[in-house]
């Protein structure tokens, strides 16, 4: 929503006040915040899926899933991902 507003006051009054600069850069930053963190919430979600798909292929091999070492392993991971969307809000 700043983002836009900086916009159309540039279009209709050339560049930005004051204001509008520290509103930019605050937008800015905030948003390369967010877009790490999302990133690393991704990251996450791609290590269970590792997991997961691993735990399938030994499954297949060995005729079955060593549900112990998976569900600490998942639950380790899903710690990780608990801890990551605290920063989303």
């Amino acid at each position: 929503m700043f983002s836009y507003q900086l916009v159309e006051r540039i279009q209709t009054d050339g560049l930005p006040t004051h204001y509008y600069a520290q509103v930019s850069t605050g937008v800015g930053a905030t948003a390369a915040l967010i877009e790490q963190n999302l990133k690393n919430i991704q990251g996450v979600i791609l290590e269970i899926n590792d997991l997961y798909a691993s735990q399938v292929a030994m499954a297949s091999r060995t005729g079955g899933v060593n549900y112990g070492t998976f569900v600490s392993e998942r639950a380790g991971l899903f710690k990780k991902l608990d801890g990551s969307f605290t920063y989303v809000i």
